[in-house]
């Protein structure tokens, strides 16, 4: 864990029982870090965000979110940027679809935006909604050059360093490879 992190941080982390190791806050800082500590414990690195695994695992996230929406909307279709006053419309979707009136209130999640740091989230995200017409959005600070995918986004390849103090410390990470591959592409995050 980076020095600088929050003392609230690193008080919850002890809290479940984890051994805390410190590092630098950069990531070759970190990946230095974490492989003094394989060496000397013979532990297994569990990639935090750029591996197939951990993006399947973040795209059940936006299964989960779908879900939730859906029964939401349900119980309160106002809720729906979809909704209006005039049940004739969904009456008329309805017999023209054949689905039920409920069914046709629900349209789907419109947008999601999620936070950009080694894209793990954004991946998994933009992987699990693709067949969807749910559009997905990347979102990170540009404090001190935390910036690094619009960044990339704008030179045509990926930023490999990131050095920022920025709060957001999780977002104190370049893009993972894996990642770039899908959230650079904007048939996947626009």
């Amino acid at each position: 864990m980076p020095t600088i992190s929050t003392p609230t941080k690193i008080a919850a982390t002890k809290g479940y029982g984890a051994h805390v190791s410190f590092s630098g806050s950069t990531s070759s800082e970190r990946e230095a870090a974490v492989k003094e500590v394989i060496a000397n414990t013979n532990a297994v690195l569990i990639p935090p965000y750029d591996h197939p695994d951990i993006i399947l695992g973040q795209g059940t996230m936006a299964l989960e979110l779908e879900q939730q929406v859906a029964e939401l909307v349900a119980k309160s279709p106002g809720l729906s940027a979809h909704h209006s006053d005039d049940d004739d419309d969904d009456d008329a979707v309805a017999a023209a679809t054949g689905h039920g009136q409920a069914e046709c209130a629900y349209r789907g999640i419109d947008a999601i935006i999620a936070p950009l740091g080694g894209g793990g989230m954004l991946a998994g995200l933009a992987t699990a909604m693709h067949p969807t017409p749910t559009r997905i959005f990347g979102a990170e600070p540009s404090f001190q050059g935390a910036d690094d995918a619009l960044r990339g986004l704008r030179a045509g390849h990926r930023i490999p360093t990131v050095s920022s103090l920025t709060i957001a410390d999780g977002l104190r990470t370049p893009v993972g490879e894996t990642n770039w591959d899908i959230i650079s592409n904007t048939d996947y995050v626009r």
